[in-house]
């Protein structure tokens, strides 16, 4: 059963004004949430049109890469970018480690450290607190779209989403070692 039915034969003005408004809400709550709006119109376009999980994150994905593309090329065509920096930086980047946080008092050194702060009511851990929480979403986000590919049996979906996590982990993982 879905939230919105929509009469037996849809006018297609009616539905690309819905899904607009849709994607409306879904920009404005992302932006202004910091999550994207991904988080938004992917379980709008499954719960309120009815669309497999698979077409909705694809048309999310199509959308990022696409707005990425777009900005990227408008930032180059007007200066902002410096490419020959970039490809430095990019080259010369050093491994991160996530197991110290260089520059931070002792208290807000580490995650173990920083999630007793927060508890503890320290303002600043409260706020490390949070990005730690804003890193962690993302992660959150493919480790559950490898269970839903995994319980809805679609392998190619679940090896692919498997390939990010794994990225994602050794990325954490790699500072320890």
């Amino acid at each position: 059963m879905y939230i919105l039915t929509i009469s037996t034969n849809p006018n297609a003005l009616e539905i690309s004004l819905l899904i607009w408004l849709g994607a409306l809400a879904a920009g404005f709550l992302g932006s202004l949430t910091g999550l994207g709006g991904g988080v938004v119109i992917v379980p709008f376009l499954t719960s309120v049109f009815g669309v497999d999980i698979r077409y909705a994150v694809g048309a999310s994905l199509v959308s990022v890469i696409a707005t990425s593309a777009g900005s990227a090329s408008t930032y180059i065509q007007q200066g902002y970018t410096n490419l020959r920096l970039g490809m430095f930086l990019e080259v010369g980047n050093p491994s991160v480690n996530y197991q110290v946080f260089q520059g931070e008092p002792r208290e807000l050194s580490s995650p173990l450290a920083i999630i007793n702060s927060a508890f503890s009511g320290n303002p600043l851990g409260i706020i490390q607190f949070g990005l730690l929480l804003l890193i962690a979403t993302p992660v959150a986000r493919v480790f559950f779209s490898v269970v839903v590919f995994v319980w809805q049996g679609d392998l190619i979906y679940s090896l692919a989403t498997l390939l990010v996590l794994s990225g994602l982990i050794f990325s954490f993982v790699s500072a320890y070692l």
